[in-house]
C-alpha cells in the first residue's frame, strides 16, 4: 500500500483559491504560482488525485452548509433567463409603443449558455494534433529486430 503524500502549503493555497471561482489558472497564480506557468501548474494540480478529492469534499461540504443543490441552480438560471427575456416597450411622449426590446439579452444569453453546457445539449471539439512519426521509426525498428531473429 502507498503512504499518501500530505499536499504541500502551496496546494492547500491553490484549493482554498479554486474555491473562490473554480478558475484553476487564476487559483495557481493566487497561489503563488508563476504567472507564466500559471496555466500549467493549474491544469497539472487539477489532475493530482489527492487536490481533486480535497476540492470534492470542499463542495459537499458546502452543497451541505447552503442547502443548495443542482436542482436549485438550474431553477435559478431558468428564472434569470426568463427575467432577462421580458421584452421592454419603448414609448413616444405620447404613450405609443414605438420599439420593444429584450431586457437584458446579454444575461438571457449567458444563463442559455450555463444551461446548456449543463444539460450537455454542446459538442465540445477540440483539435489534437499528434507526432506519430517517432512512434513510427520506433516501431519500425522493433518489427525490424523481431522480423531478423
Amino acid at each position: 500500500m502507498t503512504k499518501k503524500k500530505p499536499l504541500t502549503d502551496k496546494q492547500k493555497r491553490f484549493i482554498d483559491e479554486y474555491m473562490v471561482d473554480s478558475n484553476a489558472t487564476q487559483a495557481a497564480i493566487r497561489a503563488g504560482y508563476s504567472e507564466k506557468t500559471a496555466r500549467t501548474q493549474g491544469s497539472l494540480n487539477m489532475t493530482n488525485v489527492d487536490i481533486q478529492a480535497e476540492i470534492r469534499s470542499r463542495q459537499e461540504a458546502l452543497k451541505k452548509k447552503l442547502e443548495y443543490t443542482a436542482e436549485d441552480w438550474t431553477r435559478d438560471v431558468l428564472e434569470l433567463k426568463n427575467r432577462s427575456m421580458e421584452e421592454i416597450e419603448l414609448k413616444d411622449e405620447d404613450g405609443n409603443v414605438v420599439h420593444t426590446e429584450t431586457k437584458d439579452p446579454q444575461t438571457a444569453h449567458k444563463c442559455l449558455d450555463m444551461l446548456g453546457k449543463r444539460l450537455g445539449l454542446f459538442v465540445e471539439k477540440k483539435q489534437v494534433e499528434v507526432n506519430i512519426s517517432d512512434r513510427s521509426s520506433w516501431l519500425n525498428e522493433v518489427l525490424k529486430e523481431v522480423k531478423d531473429e
